[in-house]
């Protein structure tokens, strides 16, 4: 089960997530770093949402990460938005997202991800400093039809849908624990870092934060 807002209307999972972006972290970026930046791969759908994406450039590097491909999906009308890893197969959700919601996009795809990855795999301080400066330069781009990634995404669609529906509804619904879920489940498609028939996204994510 995805996990709901309790009768108070709160969200009780996010409360220990403003912790993290509470901590003071002394960490500099190193100018060989420059080149170093996170691409993510819009389906139209999104693209439309956002309004700019810019091209690829042959001399850009991926950080160790690696890339995201990023979907728009709409439930009970309301627009949401789903980032998933292109080594991993992790997934992160934002939920009822209006235009003012991305106006500065790096900030917030950064922070939620780090939200989401404190949940599932307790990133301590020195993985968050790393993690931070391997976010600090995202770029947006059209669609590079990764049909793993992109068969993937409609799975998670497919079953945040599902449980809307069960649940009574989008309200009933809270994006730290649908990732949660998500990264719990357990997928089978070939990716670089895997080895194995069956994974669960949080486990490849874990490995490649170690």
């Amino acid at each position: 089960m995805i996990g709901y807002i309790n009768s108070n209307g709160v969200d009780t999972v996010a409360v220990r997530h403003n912790l993290l972006s509470k901590r003071k972290i002394k960490y500099r970026f190193d100018s060989l770093d420059n080149k170093i930046m996170t691409h993510i791969y819009c389906t139209k759908k999104m693209e439309s949402f956002l309004g700019t994406v810019e091209p690829v450039s042959i001399d850009m590097e991926t950080t160790n990460l690696g890339n995201w491909n990023g979907h728009l999906f709409t439930i009970d009308r309301r627009k949401n938005l789903i980032f998933t890893n292109d080594k991993t197969a992790y997934s992160f959700v934002l939920l009822d997202v209006v235009k003012k919601d991305v106006k500065d996009f790096g900030t917030m795809f950064r922070e939620s991800l780090l939200r989401q990855l404190d949940n599932d795999l307790k990133i301590n301080e020195q993985q968050e400093i790393k993690l931070r400066r391997e976010l600090r330069d995202i770029r947006i781009h059209s669609t590079n039809n990764n049909k793993k990634i992109i068969g993937t995404i409609n799975e998670c669609v497919y079953t945040i849908k599902t449980h809307a529906y069960l649940q009574g509804g989008l309200n009933q619904l809270t994006s730290i624990k649908i990732g949660q879920n998500l990264n719990d489940n357990i997928l089978r498609t070939k990716l670089a870092l895997n080895d194995k028939q069956y994974f669960h996204p949080k486990d490849l994510m874990k490995s490649l934060l170690t």
